[in-house]
């Protein structure tokens, strides 16, 4: 017997769905790379759709997409953005394990409202890539390397040599 034949009330339920198609509120928010396709537009554009989950600090659960057009500087320039955000070192080549990496990594991006336009709602889009929400900070300085003093282990056996210098 299915959820559906016991009978659902939905009486009291709004019937926007809790104004889930209402944009989130532009700021700060983590977020995570859910799934990525490989796409090709009517143009005949290759480009990468993403979809990502926002963790929070709020709206945790919602999605925003994302369409990186690979034929295009400015698309290629955000695309290594997000990797870079995500942890990745996408300086040189960005291949199929550099996505797959970045793919749940949790980030932080600034997200704006991208108005609505010829009959679509506005919606939420990544304004720009911030970085990851526990990442050490880019300029940390090197320390000297410490070495300890060597000591023999128990019970093995040294001897002093002369080599002959």
């Amino acid at each position: 017997m299915g959820l559906l034949d016991q009978g659902i009330d939905v009486s009291n339920i709004d019937e926007s769905g809790g104004g889930v198609s209402e944009p989130m509120p532009a700021g700060e928010y983590t977020l995570a790379a859910a799934v990525y396709s490989e796409e090709t537009s009517k143009a005949g554009n290759a480009y990468l759709k993403v979809e990502y989950n926002v963790v929070g600090p709020s709206y945790a659960g919602r999605k925003i997409w994302e369409n990186f057009t690979l034929t295009h500087p400015v698309g290629l320039g955000r695309l290594k953005s997000f990797i870079n955000a995500t942890g990745g070192d996408a300086t040189q080549t960005v291949n199929t394990d550099m996505m797959r990496g970045a793919m749940g990594k949790q980030f932080t991006a600034n997200v704006a409202i991208e108005e609505g336009n010829n009959g679509y709602a506005a919606k939420n889009k990544i304004s720009s890539f911030k970085g990851g929400s526990a990442s050490a900070p880019a300029t940390a300085q090197p320390q000297a390397p410490q070495q300890a003093q060597a000591t023999p282990a128990p019970g093995l056996n040294t001897t002093n040599v002369d080599w002959g210098g």
